[in-house]
């Protein structure tokens, strides 16, 4: 075989397996069928371009839906869309079945609605809208629902292998379970998941896995509905092709973003979370919705290294008596007196806020937590003490610091199909936990929506033949991701180092509490990274298998995307709602904003504008005068 340069990556693919050199074929169009992996090299060189030092092969997969994300979403839709008899290819940058924001490593608590009277739903969902603050997609929230009910997970948890956590009377714990809280509605429950049970039984069912492969973009056919998906096989540094014509996006929110900010280099989610699949509906075209909408959760401890994730302990919406101010004085005791209108994440994320934006916040900028009593909760806060003495033997105090950290994001392609959540691009699906993230349903709806969307793009697949790979668009894609080994000369930045301003720049204007003058900041910030610095991004280490530089640098790009996006709506909500807190305009105002925030990037430019909320459920009139108008002031 020749020596062949990346520059012009085009690629013929072939059916069965096997390598094939194509120096002599550059131009060929594809003429693969079948479903086997294909194994064709680079070659050619198109327009004149200079040839450089990178030989590779692409690798070519093929399945009937490609799943991107292996997360709690990614999982249960590879599990629907193999018992509608799909084939299945899993693509994660992490480890399979120890990555994915919920936590493959400590499990998570899921709300169900499984043993409810499906008559019940609809006006399930009705209530819902009112603790989301009126922005939920009413036609999605509904068909979410019924999701919940049919997708079983604390039924088919226990079935995989998971043991759910119980109350002292047997039966699984309802979401909210204290005495002095809401009282418990027998329609809904929580349990415990533990996602590596699903991990392992998706691939025991057939799903093919490839894992450590990095997802660059979705590729379009000629008539722009889906191909399938360009990535990086982390491991080798070669470049893969995966071609489809049902490709699921579930790669979690984007709160990588805040990450190494606060007081700890922590995050509540996961570090894998910088905004992939977000910025790869952006690139695709496709306008997003609510992307200023970041979650905040009280889970930073001080003194610094004293945390372990959840075999600590933090204070949320279910305990929020557990919170008190800088006096020790309770904040939340609306919620108590009135659960009804106030027993949402968003209001005790702003009476949160309030106590630390008018100065009775902690030193370090948070609440205090009391401790007492935590034996006895019924939630995975019940062994902190414990835990914490094992392991750091460390007495945990009546009182612990928490300062808020990010939690999720509420961020998704504005327009989806409510029944089968499919974007304005044929065969991209979408698959996640928005728009619920602030009425504690993650979990949730990241199974409804993906048992929506793994059978949605089963049936897909039954129909229509698989995508035609525009091989043009694939060197496109291949050559900017390669481009960072070529920037060694002394101008050249760090990946890491770039992400970490990205970081910071962020933080500075997109913290839980915003005013204008900081949000366009971060805006101006970061798009002088994007034309000035991420052109000169480079790599310290220059051999492409694992490397981590590398992997760094291509999330980087993305999270500079998601950053301006989540800023523009930030912008333009001129207001506090939801998870977004205004201190330049601290009231909920729902007159003027029952609104959705849309933003896109046409041609370069980034447009932005508000859309009443849809009301086919319940009236845009009641939900303004229904919605609770706890703000900051």
């Amino acid at each position: 075989m020749g020596n062949i340069s990346r520059r012009t990556f085009l690629a013929s693919g072939v059916a069965g397996a096997g390598a094939i050199a194509l120096g002599s074929l550059a131009g060929c169009s594809p003429s693969s069928t079948g479903s086997s992996a294909t194994t064709s090299e680079v070659g050619g060189q198109r327009g004149g371009g200079a040839a450089t030092s990178h030989t590779q092969n692409v690798v070519v997969h093929e399945a009937d839906v490609i799943v991107v994300g292996s997360g709690i979403a990614g999982l249960t839709a590879a599990r629907r869309a193999i018992d509608e008899g799909a084939t299945v290819a899993i693509i994660d940058k992490g480890p399979y079945g120890h990555s994915g924001a919920s936590g493959h490593n400590w499990g998570h608590s899921v709300a169900t609605v499984e043993y409810a009277d499906p008559a019940s739903l609809p006006a399930f969902a009705a209530g819902l809208l009112f603790v989301g603050d009126g922005m939920v997609d009413q036609n999605y929230m509904l068909n979410l629902a019924t999701a919940w009910h049919d997708v079983r997970p604390m039924l088919t948890s226990v079935q995989l292998g998971s043991v759910t956590e119980h109350n002292k009377e047997g039966v699984s714990c309802s979401v909210v379970n204290q005495a002095n809280s809401v009282p418990e509605n027998p329609t809904v429950q929580d349990a415990g998941l533990f996602p590596r049970v699903f991990a392992r039984q998706v691939k025991r069912a057939g799903a093919q896995i490839y894992d450590y492969t990095y997802a660059l973009d979705v590729l379009k056919d000629p008539d722009g509905a889906t191909a399938g998906i360009a990535a990086i096989n982390l491991k080798t540094g070669e470049p893969v092709v995966f071609r489809s014509r049902a490709v699921i996006l579930a790669t979690g929110s984007f709160v990588w973003l805040c990450g190494w900010n606060g007081m700890t280099p922590y995050s509540h989610s996961s570090a894998d979370c910088t905004g992939d699949g977000a910025a790869m509906f952006i690139r695709a075209g496709l306008p997003m919705r609510d992307m200023e909408e970041i979650c905040q959760d009280n889970g930073q401890w001080y003194p610094t290294g004293t945390r372990q994730c959840m075999t600590g302990m933090g204070v949320e919406l279910p305990d929020h008596y557990r919170g008190f101010n800088n006096n020790y004085e309770s904040f939340s005791d609306i919620i108590t007196e009135n659960p009804a209108a106030y027993m949402n994440q968003g209001t005790y994320m702003r009476l949160t806020l309030r106590e630390i934006w008018q100065g009775r916040g902690t030193e370090h900028g948070g609440i205090w937590a009391l401790t007492d009593d935590l034996e006895n909760e019924e939630r995975y806060y019940r062994p902190a003490k414990w835990n914490m003495k094992r392991i750091f033997d460390y007495d945990l105090p009546q009182y612990v610091e928490l300062v808020p950290q990010a939690w999720e994001t509420a961020g998704r392609p504005f327009n989806i199909d409510p029944q089968t959540c499919e974007t304005e691009v044929s065969g991209l699906f979408y698959a996640g936990g928005a728009p619920t993230v602030w009425n504690g349903f993650v979990v949730a709806s990241c199974m409804g929506s993906a048992w929506m969307a793994g059978k949605a793009a089963a049936d897909l697949t039954r129909t229509d033949e698989r995508g035609v790979i525009d091989w043009n668009q694939v060197s496109d894609i291949f050559n900017e991701a390669y481009s960072y080994f070529d920037n060694t000369g002394d101008d050249a930045i760090r990946s890491r180092k770039l992400m970490r301003n990205v970081q910071n720049a962020f933080w500075d204007g997109m913290y839980f509490l915003r005013d204008e003058e900081g949000i366009q900041g971060t805006i101006d910030e970061l798009t002088r990274i994007q034309n000035e610095d991420l052109p000169h991004m480079g790599l310290g280490d220059h051999t492409p298998q694992f490397n981590m530089d590398w992997r760094n640098a291509l999330e980087t790009r993305n999270m500079v995307t998601v950053g301006i996006a989540a800023a523009q709506a930030a912008l333009i909500r001129r207001e506090t709602r939801g998870a977004h807190c205004r201190t330049d305009y601290p009231k909920v105002d729902n007159e003027n904003y029952m609104v959705n925030t849309k933003v896109a990037l046409k041609d370069g430019s980034w447009e932005s504008e508000l859309v009443p909320v849809d009301d086919p459920l319940v009236s845009r009139e009641d939900l303004i005068a229904g919605i609770a108008t706890v703000g900051i002031d």
